[in-house]
């Protein structure tokens, strides 16, 4: 038989739109408490009936403070306080109101609501009635009224504890209402209670009309994007509307062409200045067919908006949104006779798990075609199974007939002799080319790359990969870096996925929204399970715009990401929003109906999971309470302290502290293995620092740090992996006590220390009892009985200038050596051996070295880089001797030089960079 000959490609065409944009914003939007219609609060003074100021600082100043995270709460501490309660508040000045505004806790937890109560102004009866039980904004009318003392009165609460806790007041001014911007956003507000943003069509016109001509100078711009660059270390929050232009070519005649692009967090499109898409929700892309060339003006608007998931107040989530076009923009073109895009139902290409037999596996792929042309056309879906050589090994076609305007899905059964399956030890990578064919030509082609695997789970047997029992160690990601937030270049996501899998880690959790189609593809090249989930965070609205939202977010995460074989389970769930069991069906249902094999969601009464997250209980305890099998989702830092957790240490604060973080990882993961298999594993909170909006900026509880340098955790983690040797000494070798531990992270069955050259020490790691954590301190020998590879202490290890070196019996080797004085600068692009590409984030680091090239640790003053384009500040502080910045890669191939100096020590490096 002669071989397969495929016939030339004419069909899909994909241009790329990434470059050639001017972009420009606007100011921030204003907030709940800044808006045109609020009171200015910067005169006022509050005093309470009672205060508490001794078990935590919450006196009655921290209701007009403007930070709804922050509340005052009656006394407690030395005595408990009973209702009624009253807040006192200074206005300065006399002033107009016509409403009141206030917010109860926003915080957990959330008590002390306030049911009955009376406002007075300067003793005049202004309102009164019932707050409802609600963490929304509480707002009420009334007739215009003037004076300088606000009082408020809470006669009663709605739980049956005396205490009363109110995180913000605010009274509204009565306005002018006009046609710009500030107006428009204050309406929707005002009118709705709580923020919602949810223009008309005509509206949006006025209000596109009443920016433009506010806009600054318009810049240029490359996608991915960030339209407002966060300064580091700030609390910081921009929100608002940024806009985007270009040009963009006429579709060829007779084809079809669709334009995507994804943007934060509503997006509006304009072709030639008529509205052509719109998209509320920033996580995954818009997708739109477009039938001329021209202008083309994009808006974005990452406004707090309770319609959209997450829909919390991006001043109250734990994660920062971004701004901008934060991901790729492309045309694509093809014949009018075309496979479908993914994203619709039952659209595009989607692969079946495969049933495996001895020396066999066989799956089955479904594949949607339309015909949008004007005829009836005769043509031959051809499914073509390449190995990771190009070799094909599994072939099958099928001929069809479409009418005019009509969508038909195909199922075809590919078979496979003595496959390779894909698993994180092995991950074996097929090309499937899926082909549409008419008269000898392809008329659309598109490339699915798969894995051959299959999952199973049970609380008997764990997580099953291939038939066979895999303990899931895992982490979470936000997407998210210094200044830029969550546009990332491709390699800068798969860099991510290096330091995951050089961590030791498995699964990782996508928290706590869709994450880049590049980060996905490069945990399926090198072996990392992954979860994806839906946009949320402990917000549920009940309006029928969010509840569709969320539907549609769970649709489309699993139309997007399904053929990923990395993809262990699907959170379908919003998380830590612990749903009514009738709606976490219905998530369910939606995620089953898409062919999901796994979900995963909170621990509820009746929850309908396939995966059901552990339960959190204090005391360090996480129950499996369900009779599925279970996951705990994140565990290592808020149980330390909340957000003042012991766990959330910056590299500069130096190697105690980031070792009592290591220590909090090790004493739990000993404490939760030996849950397996019921719980089928665990995942840190979280494998990179990453941006909040509270006033330490930097949530510090990462395994890396937020410009991705490795702390004492990680190398923990690391250690415990047993497929390569692995050691690393968790100490500097600097003058100081006499004798000291040294703490070492290693998979050795023994390890010898020298000074100096001269043996000391050999030991062996020895598993410790587990105990309260109260009753241990970090690496004492303890808690470590559950562990593949307990930590390794040598304890009074003598003090002398020079060389410490640990060896091991699986051959790994490392040694820290004692720093002389700073001498220069050590440069280098910290590429992690990803090649950087165009238009590209690279971190570049600097070190304080001695003249034998030694870190000098102790080291924290400020580096000045030069000689690239910075994506955020060129100046940086040593953090135990070493600065980062992070560079941006031009759009043409060539070599950078950075050079970087402190005072009178200098250093460069240079690297190239190339096309993609």
């Amino acid at each position: 038989m002669l071989p397969y000959l495929p016939p030339p490609i004419v069909g899909r065409q994909i241009v790329d739109l990434d470059a050639g944009w001017d972009f420009s914003r606007m100011a921030s939007m204003p907030s709940v408490w800044n808006g045109p219609d609020a009171v200015p609060t910067a005169g006022w003074r509050a005093s309470a009936s009672s205060e508490e100021t001794r078990g935590e600082r919450a006196e009655a100043a921290r209701a007009i403070d403007g930070r709804p995270e922050t509340f005052w709460h009656s006394e407690y501490e030395a005595q408990t306080a009973p209702y009624p309660h009253s807040l006192r508040i200074d206005l300065g000045t006399e002033t107009e109101a016509v409403g009141l505004r206030l917010l109860t806790r926003q915080t957990s937890p959330q008590n002390g609501r306030p049911k009955r109560y009376r406002a007075t102004l300067d003793g005049t009866m202004i309102a009164q009635g019932e707050i409802p039980n609600s963490a929304s904004l509480f707002e009420v009318r009334f007739p215009k009224a003037k004076g300088k003392s606000l009082v408020l009165e809470f006669l009663d609460g709605h739980r049956s504890d005396p205490i009363v806790v109110v995180a913000e007041v605010g009274l509204i001014r009565p306005t002018r209402l006009g046609a710009d911007w500030q107006s428009q956003y204050s309406i929707a507000k005002v009118m709705t209670s709580d923020a919602r943003f949810d223009l008309p069509p005509a509206e949006l016109e006025k209000l596109k009309r009443a920016e433009l001509p506010k806009l600054g100078g318009w810049q240029a711009a490359t996608l991915p994007h960030a339209a407002w660059t966060r300064p580091l270390n700030s609390p910081e929050i921009w929100h608002g509307a940024a806009y985007y232009r270009r040009r963009i070519p006429a579709p060829l005649a007779g084809r079809r062409t669709q334009l995507v692009l994804q943007g934060m967090q509503s997006v509006d499109v304009w072709l030639n200045g008529r509205h052509l898409a719109a998209r509320r929700g920033g996580y995954l892309p818009l997708r739109t067919e477009i039938r001329e060339g021209g202008d083309l003006l994009v808006r974005v608007d990452n406004s707090d908006n309770p319609l959209i998931p997450p829909g919390k107040p991006q001043s109250q989530l734990d994660f920062m949104y971004g701004n901008g076009l934060i991901g790729h923009a492309r045309l694509v073109t093809t014949d009018r006779l075309h496979i479908t895009d993914s994203l619709e139902k039952d659209g595009g290409i989607r692969v079946d798990a495969p049933t495996l037999g001895k020396g066999r596996a066989s799956t089955w792929v479904h594949t949607s075609v339309r015909n949008d042309g004007p005829k009836s056309r005769t043509f031959v879906v051809r499914q073509t199974l390449l190995d990771p050589m190009g070799k094909r090994v599994a072939m099958a076609a099928i001929s069809q007939v479409l009418s005019p305007g009509r969508s038909e899905r195909f199922a075809q059964r590919l078979a496979v002799v003595n496959p390779r399956l894909w698993s994180p030890d092995s991950p074996t990578l097929y090309r499937l080319r899926t082909t549409v064919e008419e008269r000898s030509r392809i008329v659309d082609s598109v490339d699915t790359r798969i894995g051959l695997r299959t999952i199973e789970v049970s609380r008997k047997r764990g997580f099953l990969l291939n038939g066979k029992p895999i303990r899931l160690v895992g982490t979470n990601r936000h997407q998210d870096y210094p200044w830029v937030g969550p546009a990332l270049s491709d390699a800068a996501h798969r860099r991510d996925a290096l330091l995951i899998k050089r961590a030791g880690h498995n699964i990782v959790r996508l928290a706590h929204y869709n994450q880049s189609s590049a980060f996905m593809d490069a945990c399926d090249e090198l072996g990392i399970l992954t979860i994806p989930c839906i946009p949320g965070w402990q917000f549920l609205n009940g309006d029928s715009r969010f509840t569709e939202r969320t539907l549609r977010d769970i649709r489309e995460t699993i139309r997007t990401d399904r053929n990923h074989p990395s993809v262990a389970f699907w959170e379908t769930s919003l998380n830590e929003t612990y749903p009514a069991p009738a709606l976490a069906k219905t998530w369910h249902d939606a995620a089953k109906a898409e062919g999901a094999n796994l979900t995963a969601g909170d621990l509820s009464p009746q929850a309908p999971w396939d995966v059901v997250y552990n339960g959190w209980e204090e005391g360090f305890r996480r129950p499996s309470a369900s009779n599925r099998p279970g996951y705990i989702r994140e565990y290592g830092d808020f149980e330390f302290g909340g957000a003042t957790s012991s766990t959330r240490v910056r590299i500069g604060e130096g190697l105690p502290k980031l070792l009592g973080a290591a220590w909090n990882y090790a004493w739990s993961l000993n404490r939760y293995r030996p849950q397996y298999p019921f719980t089928m594993g665990v995942g840190t909170w979280e494998m990179f620092d990453h941006n909040v909006p509270w006033d330490f900026a930097v949530s510090a509880s990462g395994l890396a740090d937020l410009m991705r340098r490795e702390k004492p955790s990680f190398w923990f983690f690391a250690s415990q992996q047993a497929e390569k040797p692995y050691l690393k000494i968790a100490a500097y070798w600097q003058p100081g006590a006499a004798v000291r531990d040294v703490v070492v992270f290693s998979n050795a069955r023994w390890l010898t220390l020298r000074v100096n050259g001269r043996k000391l020490q050999t030991v062996q790691p020895v598993p410790g009892r587990a105990t309260d954590y109260e009753a241990s301190r970090p690496f004492d020998g303890s808690n470590s009985n559950h562990l593949d590879a307990p930590p390794v202490v040598f304890r009074n290890v003598p003090f002398a200038t020079g060389e410490l070196t640990v060896s091991s019996s699986n051959g790994a080797v490392d040694r820290v050596r004692t720093a002389g004085a700073p001498a220069r600068l050590r440069v280098w692009a910290d590429d992690l051996g990803v090649s950087p590409t165009l238009n590209d984030l690279v971190f570049v680091r600097a070190a304080v070295v001695d003249t034998h090239g030694v870190v000098c640790p102790e080291e924290s003053r400020q580096v000045q880089f030069e000689g690239a384009a910075f994506a955020g500040q060129s100046t940086a502080p040593c953090e135990m001797g070493v600065a980062s910045v992070l560079v941006r890669t031009p759009l043409m191939a060539g070599k950078i030089e950075v050079r970087a100096k402190a005072g009178v020590l200098k250093g460069a490096c240079a690297f190239t960079f190339g096309a993609n």
